[in-house]
Parts: structure tokens; C-alpha cells; sequence
């Protein structure tokens, strides 16, 4: 099975389909669709362009950890934990004829105008010969990456009291330091990265720097009359990102996304949660217990964004840059009965 890509040149040539405006493809655009030789052919994946490479490896990962732990006081303890973790010959997807090197072709064009900071000034993107828009170019496989491994380094601190007068707390605080060859959505297809890049533009930028930091803590205590009460609270750095602009009509490439500055320097809101839970207990004949419990998960409501659009496009529509298209679950309350035997 394999998927042809083309130019899209039917009714409305700028049309973007959606579930209020399809669109509709000419008999005639339909029977221009002829492979390699069309004249608005792109690409072609899967089938006969995969190429198997016999001498792939599996990855290979190497992980260590150090660890501390002591006790601070009665029923108070800290601990400490240092995680490396390498990723070696990871896969990625190349085009064996038609490297970056062949990218030979020069395509003056301009900023998108809703780039506020670039907007109309003149940019030129290599792309590859018309020469090698055939079945041999368009081939891929996968290869191993000699060098460039992704490498996490994480530290942990814990701090745990453990249940005593009632009470149980833990605090904690995690921190990731990032070094990882980037495969973006939109400036990367499916299994490119930028250690083993296919096409000129994908250079620019190349890594995740960043560092990623995450808070959990927990609180619980239990009232008279077998009444228990919880607290459960997280804080996860947004994900980064950086701002891109999509260029269309670039020979060969059709179209292109380019990134504009280095991977972090944008970020999703940080993603605070807190959840409560109480509960009744019954004691039963027999060492059996029935419980009664109120849930209530994300108790301040927050609605922090989980998907951000940072390309540049249109205002006022889901292109318009910072458009939000998902947050967090709102505020969910559940009530439950439990019968332990």
C-alpha cells in the first residue's frame, strides 16, 4: 500500500476542508492524478518507495541512577535521586537519493504577512531539482544514528511524613534537564528528526534545551468518627515550543514549515491541579467496612491550555497564533460507595 501526494489544484485552490466546507475535487484534478508523471505530484510514501535496510540495529539505552534516603526526625524523612538516561542508534527516517546536499534549488519568496516580526520580507528556501521528483527520489528507509543520542538528566527531592497524629503529608519536586534531537509535528513528517535532517530548513533549531519541572504533594487526615480527608495537588511545566510560519507553493516541497527560534522559547501555561477527597467509614459484623466517598477532581477549575497553535496565520480564526484548542478537564465531582470484605 502506498499514498501519493499532490498539489492541490481542484475548485477553490486555497480551499482548507472542514466539517462546514468540504472540498470538492474536479473530474478534470481527479484525472491528473497519474503518480510521478503528474504535473502537481509531490511525493509518494509506503509501498515501493520503502526501502528495508538490513543492517538496522536496535536502540540501544543506558540508564543510572544514585539514590539518597535518611531520616530527618520521627516519621520524617528525605530522599534524593539522580536519573541519567541515553538513547542511542535511535531510529530515523532519511531519503537515501535525495539528501540534504541536493537541495541545490533556490525558491525566492516572502514571510507570511500575519508574521508579525518577519511579515513580508524576502526569504528564499532551497529545494531539490524537479529532476529527482521520481520513485528513486521519493524512496526511504531507516537508518540508525551514528551519533547525536537524546540524553535526560533528572534529579528528584521527596520530603515524607508519614502518618502519624492523625496526619500523612509528602512534598515533592522533580527537574529534567533535555537534550533531544527535535521531530517536531509540521516541520518534521512522521519519524524525521533533526539529528538526521532530510531537507535544508529542518537544521535550524534542532534541539530541546529545555529544562522540564514538575511539583506533586499530597495531604491527608483523619477526623473522629472514622472521617478521612485528602488533598492532592500537581504542578507540571507547560510543554515548549517555538513559533513557526508555513510557506506554500515551494517547488517540489509543496508546503513547508519553518521554525523561527530556538525550541523553548515558547511555553504552555503550567498545568495546576488539585483534588479532594473525603470519606466515611462503616464498620461492619464480621471485620467487613462500607465506606462513603465525595471526589471532586481539579477543585479550582483552572482550564490551563494543553494545545496551543504557535504558527503564524490568519486572526480570528484556529490559525490565529496562541489560538487555544484544548484545556484541562473542568472541575468533575463523583461520589462512590465502597464495600470492603
Amino acid at each position: 500500500m502506498f499514498t501519493n501526494t499532490y498539489t492541490w489544484s481542484g475548485p477553490n485552490a486555497v480551499c482548507v476542508k472542514t466539517s462546514f466546507s468540504p472540498c470538492v475535487a474536479s473530474d478534470a484534478f481527479l484525472a491528473g492524478l497519474k503518480g510521478v508523471g503528474s504535473p502537481n505530484y509531490l511525493s509518494t510514501t509506503g509501498g515501493v518507495t520503502g526501502v528495508v535496510n538490513p543492517d538496522l540495529q536496535m536502540p540501544y539505552f543506558q540508564t543510572a541512577t544514585l539514590g539518597f534516603e535518611r531520616e530527618m526526625g520521627a516519621n520524617l524523612a528525605v530522599r534524593a535521586l539522580y536519573v541519567y538516561n541515553r538513547e542511542d542508534r535511535m531510529f530515523d527516517l532519511t531519503f537515501p537519493n535525495r539528501g540534504v546536499g541536493t537541495y541545490t534549488v533556490p525558491f525566492v519568496t516572502k514571510y507570511p504577512t500575519t508574521d508579525p516580526v518577519n511579515g513580508g520580507q524576502a526569504l528564499t528556501i532551497m529545494t531539490y531539482p524537479a529532476s529527482l521528483k521520481t520513485t528513486a527520489g521519493n524512496q526511504t528507509i531507516f537508518v540508525n544514528r551514528t551519533d547525536n543520542p537524546d540524553v535526560f538528566n533528572n534529579l528528584e527531592f521527596t520530603l515524607t511524613k508519614r502518618k502519624s497524629s492523625n496526619w500523612s503529608a509528602l512534598f515533592g519536586l522533580s527537574l529534567t534537564k533535555n537534550h533531544k534531537w527535535l521531530g517536531t509535528t509540521g516541520v518534521f513528517a512522521a519519524s524525521q528528526s533533526a539529528a538526521q535532517p532530510t531537507a535544508p530548513y529542518q537544521t535550524a533549531f534542532p534541539l530541546d534545551e529545555t529544562w522540564d519541572y514538575s511539583v506533586k504533594s499530597h495531604f491527608t487526615y483523619d477526623f473522629p468518627r472514622d472521617v478521612s480527608v485528602g488533598f492532592n495537588y500537581r504542578f507540571l511545566a507547560g510543554s515548549p515550543n517555538y513559533a513557526v510560519d508555513q510557506i506554500t507553493g515551494v517547488p517540489q516541497l509543496g508546503t513547508v514549515t519553518i521554525p523561527l527560534e530556538p525550541f523553548g522559547t515558547r511555553r504552555n501555561p503550567g498545568l495546576s491541579v488539585l483534588d479532594f477527597r473525603a470519606a466515611k467509614n462503616f464498620a461492619m459484623a464480621g471485620g467487613r467496612r462500607f465506606a462513603a466517598t465525595v471526589e471532586i477532581f481539579n477543585l479550582t477549575n483552572t482550564n490551563s491550555s494543553i494545545a496551543t497553535n504557535y504558527q503564524y496565520g490568519a486572526v480570528g480564526t484556529a490559525r490565529e497564533f496562541g489560538f487555544v484548542s484544548t484545556v484541562i478537564p473542568p472541575m468533575i465531582g463523583r461520589v462512590g460507595i465502597e464495600f470492603k470484605f
